[in-house]
């Protein structure tokens, strides 16, 4: 699920590919559920600094850290759009 997903800064090149699907062996993949998963990690990341941010008394550092992650999530380049062009650019090509 991970490869040149754009969660996190792992899976990103080719040797990180190869060296996965070594691992693990080649398989047919689900595209669309492959999308659905992409989705349902980002919105879990997002609930998860949503409850640090809104249904904690806590302060300090980590609450900046959630704000920080959780916006980051919404610049260009980042889950959010990285999310929905392997979606778009999966569904061109296997739909």
């Amino acid at each position: 699920m991970f490869i040149d997903s754009g969660i996190d800064d792992i899976w990103k090149s080719k040797r990180d590919e190869s060296v996965f699907y070594e691992g693990y062996g080649k398989a047919d993949i689900d595209f669309p559920m492959m999308a659905y998963y992409r989705y349902e990690r980002v919105i879990e990341d997002l609930a998860a600094y949503a409850e640090q941010l809104l249904l904690t008394d806590e302060g300090g550092a980590d609450r900046e850290e959630a704000y920080t992650r959780f916006t980051g999530n919404f610049e260009p380049g980042q889950t959010i759009e990285i999310a929905e062009k392997k979606r778009r650019w999966q569904a061109l090509r296997y739909d």
